[in-house]
């Protein structure tokens, strides 16, 4: 089997005292879809140990082997956030009231391509015991809030049957979980960018700006080339509030996009839920 080390998400019922578990505490977990919460494939031979510091989790997943480790960057009294990167891969985990959950995700990719790669982006949640159900994430995605924003996610895999513009537009983007229902802890991230015609499919791309609250390393707005080569993207550790950004880029716009994307948790029936909010735009 491929073994790969990078981040994770996960989900536990556990005393905050104990920070191994082993074999005799049996740990259950579910990967799932980040964006429409459906099942992808139980999680094998998982094991865990964490302190206020670190977590460290393995497991077998879609035949691989994954080993993770994460530091702390916020906690308080109701929860720790520990986050990792290797490469462009994030590793998002939260612990809330002795519980865990979080994400393995790419950020060099579009969420066209994260969604279409599920091997290597995917949320999922661990317990000891049978806590992890699927009925929690058909509750979940089954709430009009939730079922909105996932029916505008998978719009967007179907937005290239566009007309250009002829001229230019100011074009806005935003993503927030803040509303969402069983909320633990939620973020937002908004953008605005100016794409005008140059020639054929060139468009010049400039006055770009943003407004982000972040909730993890990974939240933010970025303006990309094509599925694969971004353009921009904001600070990794961005202050909040309205921020305008120097320079332009010159796109093709029949591969370019401008997107914004927001990480939530939730819990639901006991088990913690990590979700990302996306919206995306093409720049005509």
């Amino acid at each position: 089997m491929k073994k790969k080390i990078i981040a994770l998400v996960m989900v536990l019922t556990l005393s905050l005292s104990s920070i191994v578990l082993a074999e005799e505490n049996k740990l259950n977990g579910v990967a799932y879809n980040p964006y429409t919460l459906e099942e992808i494939s139980q999680l094998d031979n998982i094991s865990l140990s964490f302190d206020e510091e670190t977590v460290e989790l393995s497991f077998s997943y879609l035949d691989q082997e994954f080993s993770l480790e994460a530091k702390s960057f916020e906690s308080d009294n109701r929860m720790t956030k520990y986050t990792s990167k290797e490469g462009s891969v994030v590793t998002n985990i939260l612990i809330y009231e002795g519980m865990v959950t979080g994400q393995i995700i790419d950020t060099a990719l579009t969420f066209e391509e994260k969604y279409y790669n599920s091997e290597d982006n995917f949320n999922f949640s661990i317990t000891n015991g049978n806590l992890v159900t699927t009925q929690s994430f058909v509750d979940l995605k089954n709430t009009p809030e939730i079922k909105s924003r996932i029916d505008r996610m998978l719009s967007f895999l179907d937005e290239d049957n566009v007309e250009p513009l002829s001229s230019s537009k100011r074009i806005h983007v935003q993503a927030s979980g803040l509303d969402i229902p069983f909320l633990i802890d939620g973020g937002f991230a908004e953008g605005w960018v100016t794409s005008t015609l140059m020639y054929d499919n060139l468009y010049a791309v400039n006055e770009l700006a943003y407004n982000v609250a972040r909730n993890w390393p990974s939240d933010g707005v970025s303006l990309w080339r094509d599925n694969f080569t971004e353009a921009w993207r904001t600070p990794a550790w961005v202050s909040p509030g309205y921020t305008e950004v120097d320079g332009g880029w010159d796109i093709d716009v029949t591969t370019g996009r401008f997107l914004a994307e927001a990480t939530v948790s939730a819990a639901v029936k006991g088990v913690p839920i990590f979700w990302t909010v996306y919206d995306e735009s093409l720049l005509w």
